[in-house]
């Protein structure tokens, strides 16, 4: 079912609130040149420059495909970078995959939502399939509180993000995540249940 909030009640959205959820998206050379122009123009609004910058960002082409073979690929090299150490020195070690693919999600945080849902999904994709990592896999998959955890709390604040028009590019995400859900079910990891009953919504065919 399509998201039928409508045009009048999306206008309402409060500017002030969008750039200040936005500011996470800029990195520091975008900051530091909003901050630059606000120095030397005190006219400007701070509110309106943070939107615009958004804007801009938002509307620059991005090949999905690339982008999510990108995720894929950093994921995966994140959660192999371990595979000839002993296991109890991934153990010991285990918190530079964490670091890394929680790297990659604050990465994915700065995209267009859609985009952002996208990189993430393929996150999990990848995480779901590091079950032949042994050690690495017990330490920041299936402990709880782990990698799953992470995953599912950026994708849900994603998900309130998306524009009804955002959906009909996420299927394949949908699909993945599913996948992705099957695969944990044999550790009962339950994280994403909540984020596919959400997209099953839109999603489902």
């Amino acid at each position: 079912m399509a998201n039928t909030e409508s045009p009048a009640k999306r206008a309402k959205v409060d500017p002030k609130a969008t750039a200040l959820a936005g500011l996470s998206r800029l990195n520091e050379v975008g900051k530091t040149s909003i901050l630059e122009r606000l120095i030397k123009d005190a006219r400007l609004s701070a509110t309106k420059v943070v939107c615009e910058e958004l804007e801009k960002q938002d509307a620059q082409v991005v090949d999905v495909q690339s982008l999510q073979k990108s995720f894929g690929s950093r994921a995966f090299r994140a959660f192999h970078q371990l595979d000839r150490l002993r296991p109890s020195q991934q153990y010991e070690q285990s918190h530079r995959v964490t670091d890394d693919i929680n790297d990659l999600i604050q990465e994915a945080g700065r995209l267009k939502a859609v985009h952002a849902v996208m990189a993430l999904a393929r996150i999990a994709g990848v995480m779901s399939n590091a079950s032949d990592t042994g050690q690495v896999f017990h330490d920041t998959v299936a402990s709880c509180g782990g990698l799953t955890y992470d995953l599912s709390a950026a994708l849900r604040k994603q998900l309130q993000l998306l524009r009804a028009t955002d959906w009909a590019s996420l299927q394949d995400a949908y699909e993945q995540l599913v996948r992705v859900q099957g695969r944990l079910e044999d550790y009962a990891i339950e994280d994403f249940d909540g984020i596919l009953s959400e997209m099953a919504k839109h999603c489902k065919s």
